[in-house]
């Protein structure tokens, strides 16, 4: 497999990344660090880390999930209410049964079997890929800026002080953390653009410009967010311009990592929390520290689009009060 402990950190944050969507996603409990031979991973790894457009359009990969998610929604039926856990898959199966309620008087299906599955397996690709990324370029520029380590690692131990169960509302309150979530997204942007078509003639606003039905819509998200117009010294990594304070200096719609309205990120919150309570965890017991094979600056693999760090080396230490 060419995704292995070879590869540095994104192996043990994509293991993590594996596990959380699996058990979200489907309800399937993983161990992707301990047994990275599991068919349902190596059907996953090989074809997302080599090729982003290779996985959506490979009919035998499609196939293994469905039949997995097939499998699955079978199992389910013969579970009773309380015992059906609330995942992603089963929050698309309630959607997914008739509608009662239709305008028509007819009983309509939210959602086909077939939309539930497509829906669950993009939840799984998209979120694993970019959690796992996300991940690794913060761990490496944390290395590399050991004062915002130790600055965040100083607001994890006065708010959490220690707690080893960690709740949402304690993460909330990390607003350092937040910022510096914000700040590596913009600066290492995992969707380096985002394409919408309309699915009708559209005019913007009050103005005469009209968007002409099927019309691809490429935003550069990654030069937006590098453009000194809109983020002074965008080569510069600095989570304060993200703190509360600042927020106000940054133009609407000019960081975009999410997408923006109706058509925005489905995981956008899952995934921010996913990666905060991963932070938080390997912050309360290790620092990152540069090795001997670490860069200054990460590089990318080409992943139709997406942006993948190679290989990404780093050394770690013990906390000081573990």
């Amino acid at each position: 497999m060419p995704y292995s402990p070879n590869s540095g950190v994104i192996w043990y944050f994509g293991a993590y990344a594996m596990d959380v969507i699996a058990r979200c996603s489907f309800g399937i409990q993983l161990d992707s660090r301990k047994d990275p031979n599991n068919p349902f991973l190596k059907a996953f790894y090989f074809l997302v880390w080599r090729s982003y457009f290779v996985y959506l359009f490979n009919p035998s990969t499609s196939l293994f999930f469905k039949d997995v998610a097939m499998q699955i929604i079978n199992e389910r039926k013969n579970l009773k209410e309380d015992q059906k856990p609330k995942d992603f898959l089963q929050l698309l199966l309630e959607a997914e049964k008739e509608d009662s309620n239709s305008k028509n008087g007819k009983k309509n299906k939210l959602y086909k079997l077939d939309d539930v599955v497509s829906q669950c397996v993009m939840f799984f690709m998209v979120g694993y890929f970019t959690t796992a990324a996300t991940l690794s370029f913060l761990a490496h520029q944390l290395a590399i800026k050991p004062k915002i380590q130790e600055k965040l690692i100083k607001e994890i131990d006065e708010v959490l002080k220690g707690k080893e169960k960690i709740h949402i509302d304690d993460v909330t309150e990390l607003r350092y953390l937040d910022a510096v979530l914000q700040e590596i997204l913009r600066y290492y942007t995992p969707a380096a653009r985002l394409k919408r078509r309309p699915v009708e003639d559209y005019k913007l606003g009050d103005t005469w410009i009209i968007i002409p039905k099927s019309t691809l819509i490429n935003v550069p998200i990654y030069a937006v967010n590098h453009d000194p117009q809109y983020f002074p010294e965008p080569d510069k990594f600095d989570p304060e311009r993200f703190m509360p304070e600042n927020k106000n200096t940054i133009l609407p719609f000019t960081n975009l990592p999410f997408g923006e309205g109706p058509r925005n990120c489905i995981g956008k919150r899952f995934a921010s929390m996913e990666i905060k309570m991963a932070l938080v965890k390997v912050l309360q017991n290790i620092r990152f520290k540069p090795g001997k094979n670490t860069k200054e600056k990460s590089e990318f693999f080409s992943c139709g689009g997406l942006h993948r760090p190679q290989n990404v080396f780093l050394n770690i230490e013990p906390n000081h009060h573990n």
